[in-house]
């Protein structure tokens, strides 16, 4: 199948390898700029949306706290299991 894949955080690592995976497979790429783009209407037509953007962290502080205690925990684990 070939057809016409939007893309959601197109400029990501994430996006950026799933639109060029897509264009060598020969699908007709477009990639969404939140900024600017309309959702309803950049998805009139897709055969497939492909999501990667990442979350909005809208507490930047909160996330390294969480990402921090996970690492943490993940150091604890790898401790007792030695």
């Amino acid at each position: 199948m070939v057809g016409t894949v939007l893309i959601l955080g197109g400029n990501g690592r994430f996006g950026r390898n799933a639109a060029e995976a897509f264009w060598n497979a020969g699908w007709r790429i477009r990639l969404f700029d939140r900024a600017e783009d309309d959702l309803a209407q950049a998805a009139q037509g897709a055969d497939v949306i492909v999501n990667g953007w990442n979350p909005a962290y809208p507490d930047p502080g909160l996330f390294i706290q969480i990402r921090g205690n996970s690492w943490r925990a993940r150091e604890s684990f790898v401790e007792s299991s030695c």
